[in-house]
């Protein structure tokens, strides 16, 4: 009977090593996004635009017809990031910066540097393949001049 009372006790130290060993690695992680995300809305935070609220951002504001959300767009530009060519809006959890300046476009169209477009345009790759619209980092940059 002590045989196996001990291949018991030897399964269950296993298992719990496990499970510590998966929280370490979740709580490790957990906290790896969250200092990523800090540095991320501390510098979107610099950006003028209008105020936001917890989960949702901006997401009320463009509760509109769809005929209509462009021109909410573009009055937020003009509101917002006339005097600097840049604004921001969050919609969800994701902050969206929306430049009008043309030396800010061209500083950031020709930077090599964070040329990777959001998932925004995956929706797009069944029709349209991987061209300029849709292409990511070097492939778009060689394609582009």
């Amino acid at each position: 009977m002590q045989k196996g009372n001990s291949n018991v006790r030897g399964t269950v130290v296993l298992v719990l090593r496990y499970i510590r060993t998966m929280i370490v690695g979740l709580k490790s992680r957990a906290q790896a996004y969250s200092r990523r995300r800090s540095r991320m809305v501390k510098l979107i935070n610099k950006i003028p635009g209008p105020p936001a609220l917890p989960f949702i951002g901006n997401t009320v504001e463009c509760n509109v017809d769809h005929d209509e959300i462009f021109a909410r767009i573009t009055a937020l530009r003009s509101l917002w990031g006339r005097r600097q060519g840049i604004c921001k809006a969050w919609f969800g959890l994701l902050p969206y910066v929306f430049v009008s300046d043309a030396a800010k476009v061209e500083t950031i169209m020709g930077s090599p540097k964070h040329i990777d477009k959001s998932r925004d345009y995956d929706f797009l790759h069944p029709w349209l393949g991987t061209g300029l619209l849709t292409s990511h980092g070097k492939k778009w940059h060689s394609r582009r001049k």
